[in-house]
Formats: C-alpha cells, sequence, structure tokens
C-alpha cells in the first residue's frame, strides 16, 4: 500500500473506533502517543490516552454517532505528513429534551509521523465550522 492510503486508512480507524466506541483503537492505529490534540476545548489534550479518555466521555452516553471524513488531501515528506479533511458527524441520544440529533461538519489539519507501526497523528487541529439540531443531545444532565 502507499502512504497517502495508509493515512487515508487511519482516518478511516478514527472513525470506525469512535463509532464502535472501541476507543482503544485511537491508541493503537491513529495517535502517536505523545500527540497533542486540539478539539477546540480550553486546553489541547497531549496523549493519545487523553483523547481515548475524551472520546470515550463524550460518546459514551449516545445512542448512535457516524462519523464521516472525506475530501483528504495529504503531502508527504520523508516519514513525515500533512493532511487536512472534513469530518461530518451525527450524534443522536433519544429522549434529549429539543430533538435526538445533532449534527457538526468540522475540519481536521493533522501532521502525521511514520512510526514502526504505521503512519501516527503527532499533531490535530480540529475546528468545528457549523452544527445543526440539538446540542442538549451531547448533555448528559438532561435525560433522566
Amino acid at each position: 500500500m502507499s502512504d497517502r492510503s495508509d493515512i487515508h486508512d487511519a482516518l478511516n480507524a478514527y472513525a470506525w473506533a469512535i463509532d464502535s466506541r472501541d476507543f482503544r483503537l485511537l491508541a493503537t492505529d491513529v495517535f502517536a502517543d505523545d500527540v497533542v490534540a486540539d478539539y477546540g476545548l480550553p486546553e489541547p489534550l497531549r496523549s493519545a490516552d487523553a483523547v481515548v479518555a475524551f472520546m470515550d466521555r463524550a460518546h459514551r452516553d449516545l445512542d448512535a454517532t457516524q462519523h464521516l471524513i472525506g475530501n483528504v488531501t495529504v503531502r508527504l515528506s520523508g516519514d513525515s505528513a500533512t493532511s487536512r479533511s472534513y469530518a461530518h458527524a451525527t450524534l443522536i441520544r433519544r429522549g434529549a429534551p429539543g430533538g435526538n440529533r445533532v449534527v457538526f461538519a468540522a475540519y481536521y489539519e493533522d501532521e502525521w509521523v511514520r512510526t514502526t507501526a504505521g503512519w501516527r497523528i503527532r499533531s490535530r487541529v480540529a475546528r468545528m465550522f457549523f452544527r445543526d439540531g440539538n446540542p442538549r443531545v451531547l448533555d448528559s444532565s438532561t435525560i433522566g
């Protein structure tokens, strides 16, 4: 397989890991151990384990999710690479006051490093550019 294809596969593994709730795959197949991931929180996440914990907390009370990643561009430079991609996420929580669904559109700017295990994200900047639906889907305190 080509390096570009391997990076595409890792981005797809990110989406599958979240939607299947197999968050450990984020640490084993997607992110470098020392990743710095900026999801627009007050502080960036500073390890693969921190990303796993955050994604688990953010998704554990949802009934279903679907993350789609597309329009990927990859630039290779030896054992480093950068990529840009769009993400579209639908999150479902039955019984949430105000509606069961919220949809996000975002982009990812990633820096990659080739490791002995394959390509891993060492830096991520994620920025949302629109949200539609009920943001209370994400608020676990709104459900009995």
